[in-house]
């Protein structure tokens, strides 16, 4: 499953926008439910930054602890969900660091990055 970063119009309102980071992403999924309640044009900027094993059925359950049953089942509805769990297209990423929160991690999980060269004075 693909995590995003991205740019939230809440409820629709271009004077109130929140930035999704990798240190706080969205689920490829997860982006619908979003939609759902913000409208369709709220979500913007999308990219695609890494992808994790995660089938369905745990993306729904996480996603309805997120945003509560009812709205979870109106977009997902069923057992076994009809779910996109990756960004058509995307297949590779570059490393970076970024929070899990499928695993729920208070740290960054660690990804490599080209060492930026600090001049030595």
């Amino acid at each position: 499953m693909h995590f995003v970063t991205c740019n939230i119009a809440l409820n629709g309102e271009q004077k109130m926008i929140v930035n999704r980071s990798e240190f706080h992403p969205v689920s490829w999924p997860e982006l619908e439910i979003i939609r759902f309640i913000h409208g369709e044009d709220a979500v913007r900027d999308v990219k695609p930054f890494v992808a994790v094993p995660q089938t369905s059925k745990s993306e729904k359950e996480r996603l309805r602890l997120i945003y509560g049953n009812d709205v979870v089942e109106n977009i997902f509805p069923g057992k076994s969900p009809s779910m996109e769990l990756d960004a058509p297209g995307v297949k590779a990423f570059e490393k970076v660091e970024w929070n899990n929160p499928i695993e729920i991690e208070a740290e960054p999980a660690p990804k490599q990055r080209p060492k930026e060269t600090t001049p030595v004075i």
